[in-house]
């Protein structure tokens, strides 16, 4: 069901707190979840926005592009 979907994957959800440098302070058990050594890239995705390693997303980026041509994009958009 849709409810147990939500539920299991928001129960790792945290609260993060804000430093005084506008920095957001996530959660070392989180960090080590996601594989966050040190830089982050953050992406807005409809609805959302994700938090991953810097040279994860770069190399997820890559083998995604590799994989597809510009125009299989551009029609999977309807482009």
């Amino acid at each position: 069901k849709a409810g147990d979907l939500t539920r299991f994957l928001f129960a790792n959800a945290a609260t993060c707190e804000i430093d005084g440098q506008g920095r957001i302070l996530i959660p070392a058990e989180l960090r080590q979840y996601a594989g966050i050594e040190k830089n982050v890239t953050i992406v807005g995705v409809p609805g959302r926005v994700e938090i991953w390693d810097a040279e994860a997303y770069r190399a997820a980026e890559e083998a995604y592009f590799e994989q597809k041509s510009m125009a299989q994009i551009y029609e999977e958009l309807g482009l």
